[in-house]
């Protein structure tokens, strides 16, 4: 009798290493299937799209693929990409963060809060080094990449890796310093603001005061002018 295993008995298990790939490629076919959901809803844009599938045939979700094909081709060469760039960044997760919320739990609130902190740290980089990157070939289309994979609703998106890979580890180290530096811009800010106040008051009662004596003096030269009967 043959000492060799059964091929068809042998069972061959998943290595850990595989798991990831699978999550992300379950991640992506639950994001397709959202997708697909709100393609099948009735609003004012699936409407459109259905009315371009009863004309062309052409179904809704590779509308979608072309639609986005497009807007990258525009975004690497066409006119108004910053802008356009930076609306598509803020208008989706503005909206998001909106129902957010209005919307039971803290899971999405967390989700779209992380989302903000990067885009914060991110046009704050972005800032100092604008004038120079922007030169680059593709740059607004690789923002947009970038934008997209922070908002990606999988969790492997970008927003939670950079701000649990960088930002966060960062503040921790750095909480006290960052702390002692908002109380002091918080108490100079401050003491700004009461002495402009101040000197307003002080103005203001001056002129209140000369306004008052300018009047009084009116009145009397106007008293002495008067002709006798």
């Amino acid at each position: 009798m043959s000492n060799q295993p059964n091929q068809e008995q042998t069972e061959v298990k998943p290595t850990p290493a595989n798991a990831p790939a699978d999550n992300g490629a379950n991640e992506l076919l639950t994001a397709r299937q959202k997708l697909e959901k709100f393609l099948n809803e009735k609003n004012a844009v699936t409407d459109v799209l259905n009315q371009i599938e009863e004309q062309t045939g052409v179904q809704k979700i590779y509308q979608v693929g072309g639609l986005g094909g497009f807007l990258a081709f525009y975004m690497a060469v066409g006119y108004g990409a910053q802008i356009l760039c930076n609306v598509l960044g803020f208008a989706y997760p503005a909206v998001a963060s909106i129902k957010a919320i209005e919307s039971e739990g803290s899971r999405d609130d967390r989700q779209w809060l992380t989302y903000w902190v990067v885009y914060a740290v991110f046009n704050i980089l972005e800032y100092f080094s604008d004038l120079l990157l922007s030169w680059f070939p593709f740059y607004f289309l690789m923002k947009l990449l970038f934008l997209c994979w922070c908002m990606a609703p999988v969790s492997w998106n970008g927003s939670h890796i950079i701000y649990f890979k960088i930002i966060r580890p960062w503040f921790l180290r750095h909480e006290q310093e960052i702390e002692r530096d908002l109380n002091m811009i918080e108490t100079e800010v401050t003491g700004a603001a009461n002495a402009a106040v101040n000197v307003a008051k002080e103005h203001a009662t001056t002129a209140a005061q000369q306004h008052l004596v300018d009047q009084m003096q009116h009145s009397v030269s106007g008293n002495q002018q008067e002709p006798e009967n």
